[in-house]
């Protein structure tokens, strides 16, 4: 709990490492409201079946890998906020054209694309954030960020049914994808 407390603490005096842990945070926000939203894309929007939702889903994670692998652009590079800025609209923009994905190929090709987008921001940010904060602070740190990814999956994950609700079934891919840009 001092150790929690403490990394905490740093935060509050490091505005750019809280900026990369709320980052982190509002990254894992859209992938808790994926996890749900993507049941609701292969069940009823694209008619998929009940296996629609885990092909679906596959998209983000081999997108995650393909971009894994590319990040190794990123070896060397001065400047990573580039890297994470981009990831972020890469992340976002293919979730919110999925509302007007009408073929579930066009659908899943869009996912991979933001998964790749995560791999992005996933690579930087940390690299960053080692970059960025003292070493002896750094474990603190990456402690207080885990706990923000636990928090935005659960939080995103919760309001995937009221944004559903409010903006439709389309509309909420919208409001997902902005996020993050």
């Amino acid at each position: 709990l001092k150790a929690t407390v403490a990394g905490v603490g740093e935060l509050i005096h490091d505005l750019g490492a809280s900026m990369l842990v709320f980052i982190v945070g509002a990254q894992f926000v859209v992938v808790g409201l994926l996890d749900i939203l993507s049941v609701e894309l292969g069940v009823n929007i694209l008619d998929m079946g009940p296996s629609g939702p885990g092909l679906l889903t596959s998209a983000l994670g081999v997108g995650a890998l393909i971009g894994a692998a590319l990040t190794v652009v990123l070896i060397g590079r001065r400047t990573l906020s580039p890297a994470i800025l981009a990831g972020m609209l890469d992340t976002g923009i293919p979730i919110a054209l999925i509302s007007l994905a009408t073929l579930p190929a066009v659908a899943w090709l869009l996912l991979a694309c933001s998964g790749l987008g995560k791999a992005f921001v996933d690579v930087a940010g940390r690299t960053l954030m080692q970059r960025t904060v003292r070493e002896t602070v750094i474990s603190r740190i990456f402690g207080v960020q885990e706990s923000f990814r636990m928090a935005g999956l659960a939080a995103g994950s919760v309001a995937a049914p009221v944004i559903f609700h409010v903006f439709g079934s389309r509309g909420a891919f919208v409001v997902t994808g902005l996020l993050l840009p």
